[in-house]
């Protein structure tokens, strides 16, 4: 209550959707500062004639640094380090000296060939490693998130799921300084809100199917050819239900992405618009793209003709989101919420390289120019 009165008094007002984002504009409606405030710890920015001073003034500091190409900063756990690549500044995050800390992890010899389910004291270990890599995964390593997700599996978890999930630690430890990569992709009102969405169909347990999610910030360029993205949000998850088949598995998958697509446009709209969250709406332009044809044809129809109705549920509600001159076909090699939804080492990697520089990619013809 004291942090929220002091950055009231400097002028700083609350973001509708999230109370702990304070943000000051000049006289114009401009923004010229934001800051997030976790518990006892601030993580700001601000435009380079506004006087940070005042808030400097305003609270009794432990320390104050400023993230630069000068040195890294770690704010929660993780490391922020600004660099130059190709003339341009991107912002990298990673868990460099968590991923240290989980030292070296590997199944005894022929353990494998032993009992099929994994032993009370195997159980504990899997609980201890899964909750370790859950944590980066949901933080900065979204490329170990389909592992830990369809590896737990209650009390039929195997000797091979454990070993999935060593083998995902082993991979974090050996790149262990990469993490996620925020590019210098413009946020305007001229912004373009990008989701991915994509499902493998009845591949996790109880023939339930794993979903992947993937929100991105680019441009208007991306209609035409390769652009720059900006990662915002990723989930990866079962679905709630278990469904018919791969349309109803993609169709959720679409809707759960749109979902979130819709509530950070809705997010940053306030912060553009200047009007709170809830009345200002989703004013940023929605893109999506999908590798499920049957669902793209579906989604583009006035009338769907589904015989599964809680699909057109689905569909409608993508619809609403998407009109279909947004909504793009794209080939599964340029669907890169992909890495979101099975076990696959080559797949991981090939997820892992794309976030070291998020690329949209909507056409086959944009990825060769």
């Amino acid at each position: 209550v004291e942090v929220q009165k002091r950055l009231k008094a400097l002028g700083y007002v609350q973001h509708g959707f999230d109370k702990m984002l304070f943000l000051k504009r000049d006289e114009t409606g401009e923004l010229v500062s934001a800051i997030l405030v976790y518990v006892d710890d601030f993580l700001g920015v601000y435009r380079n004639d506004y006087n940070l001073e005042t808030v400097k003034a305003a609270f009794t500091w432990g320390s104050f640094e400023t993230l630069d190409t000068s040195k890294p900063v770690t704010f929660k756990g993780k490391r922020l380090t600004v660099f130059l690549q190709e003339g341009r500044h991107k912002i990298r995050i990673d868990q460099s000296e968590f991923i240290t800390g989980l030292g070296k992890l590997r199944l005894p010899k022929g353990r494998l060939s032993g009992a099929p389910l994994l032993t009370e004291e195997e159980r504990g270990e899997f609980r201890s490693i899964a909750g370790c890599l859950q944590w980066l995964c949901g933080q900065s390593r979204p490329e170990l998130a389909s592992v830990v997700s369809l590896s737990n599996k209650g009390l039929n978890t195997t000797p091979q799921d454990l070993k999935n999930l060593y083998d995902a630690a082993a991979f974090a430890q050996e790149t262990k300084d990469h993490g996620i990569v925020l590019q210098d992709v413009p946020l305007n009102k001229a912004s373009v809100v990008m989701t991915y969405a994509d499902s493998s169909w009845a591949n996790a347990a109880d023939f339930r199917s794993q979903y992947g999610v993937l929100v991105l910030l680019t441009t208007a360029r991306a209609t035409q050819e390769a652009t720059k993205g900006f990662l915002l949000d990723w989930r990866s998850g079962r679905s709630t239900r278990v469904v018919r088949s791969t349309l109803a598995a993609e169709a959720s998958a679409a809707d759960e992405a749109c979902d979130r697509g819709c509530f950070l446009n809705m997010f940053l709209s306030e912060i553009l618009y200047g009007v709170a969250a809830h009345r200002v709406g989703p004013r940023l332009q929605h893109l999506h793209a999908t590798d499920a044809k049957s669902l793209y044809d579906c989604a583009i129809q006035e009338n769907p003709n589904l015989s599964d109705k809680r699909s057109l549920v689905n569909v409608r509600a993508v619809q609403e989101v998407i009109p279909p001159n947004r909504l793009h076909w794209v080939p599964t090699h340029l669907q890169f919420a992909d890495g979101l939804t099975k076990v696959d080492r080559d797949l991981q990697a090939t997820f892992h390289d794309w976030l070291q520089g998020p690329k949209v990619v909507l056409t086959q013809q944009a990825q060769q120019s």
